[in-house]
């Protein structure tokens, strides 16, 4: 289920050179509104004995959900999702609030004074309704939340695409909260999770040279901003 038209017509493509016994179903849209018609499809499967179970793998699909989907709930999205598939596998990796950075950071990005980077700050919070101040703090620094300081940071990796990755935050998902709604469905002790980086946003990151303090001035590791999960129904 995707709802980009290139990357469906990229599995279209790859749908052509499956083997024989292999097939490859696209449902362009988005995953809310399209929820039944999977469902029907996969039940339609199992009926006729073609499947017992399902796997969901679904990457950085969560946190956009409040902001593109009229009257999402979580909660009542994942028993959807799960419905009584057994056997149930779930894979997700979604962005969340830094796990290892203080509440305020010192933020310095080369290539931008500190100027720019106050306006660009400024303006992601006034978008997404962020708290706290942001101060501009010398010649390169920027002092800000920690959340408001990784929400730039991924709002600058995709500032090409800014217009529409403005329209969502990516560090609002709180993954203990997520944790506990998906084991209230799962059953208790169903997931595993780790707190991590992509591989992507670890190589803008160096590629950006970005700096990031603590309000004593030690220098701070980069944010691990991502978290992981593997759950499956006990």
């Amino acid at each position: 289920m995707e709802l980009d038209s290139y990357a469906c017509q990229l599995a279209n493509e790859k749908k052509k050179s499956l083997p024989r016994n292999k097939n490859l179903e696209i449902i362009q849209g988005n995953v809310v509104e399209k929820l039944p018609i999977m469902q029907q499809f996969l039940k339609d499967l199992k009926k006729s004995g073609e499947i017992e179970g399902v796997l969901i793998v679904a990457n950085a699909i969560f946190h956009e959900l409040p902001y593109r989907s009229n009257h999402f709930n979580l909660n009542s999205f994942l028993k959807e999702l799960f419905w009584d598939w057994n056997p149930c596998i779930f894979l997700c990796r979604e962005p969340c609030s830094p796990f290892n950075w203080p509440k305020q950071v010192e933020l310095s990005i080369e290539g931008l004074s500190s100027n720019i980077l106050f306006r660009f700050s400024q303006e992601i919070k006034k978008r997404l309704l962020f708290s706290g101040d942001v101060i501009r703090s010398g010649p390169k620094f920027v002092t800000m939340t920690s959340d408001l300081a990784t929400e730039t940071i991924h709002k600058l990796f995709y500032i090409d695409d800014f217009e529409y990755e403005i329209q969502e935050r990516l560090t609002g998902l709180n993954p203990d909260q997520f944790v506990k709604t998906v084991e209230q469905i799962l059953g208790c002790n169903s997931v595993f999770q780790v707190r991590l980086n992509s591989s992507s946003f670890s190589r803008k990151y160096q590629k950006h040279n970005i700096i990031a303090k603590n309000l004593d001035g030690d220098l701070l590791s980069m944010p691990l901003s991502f978290f992981s999960i593997v759950a499956s129904k006990k």
